[in-house]
């Protein structure tokens, strides 16, 4: 099940399934705007039998809050996920 957590000045929207022990599979989804749902709904259980996955849905994408009047920047993204 996933939730909004909050990282550097925002919310962003992380699933987070599977065990801790597990090897852990980050997921960074494409885009612009595509989110990590699809993936989830789809291999998300499958996977979390295997590796804990974490799956994040970025900036200013679908379950995570809105940019706002900034600009956004690879750096940004890489930031977020550190």
């Amino acid at each position: 099940m996933g939730q909004l957590i909050p990282i550097r000045g925002t919310h962003l929207w992380v699933e987070d399934l599977g065990r801790s022990h597990q090897p852990v599979i980050l997921y960074v989804h494409g885009g612009p705007g595509s989110g990590a749902y699809d993936f989830v709904f789809y291999q998300g259980k499958r996977l979390a039998s295997l590796v804990r996955l974490i799956a994040v849905d970025q900036r200013e994408v679908l379950r995570s809050d809105p940019l706002g009047s900034g600009r956004l920047h690879v750096r940004d993204l890489v930031e977020d996920m550190g």
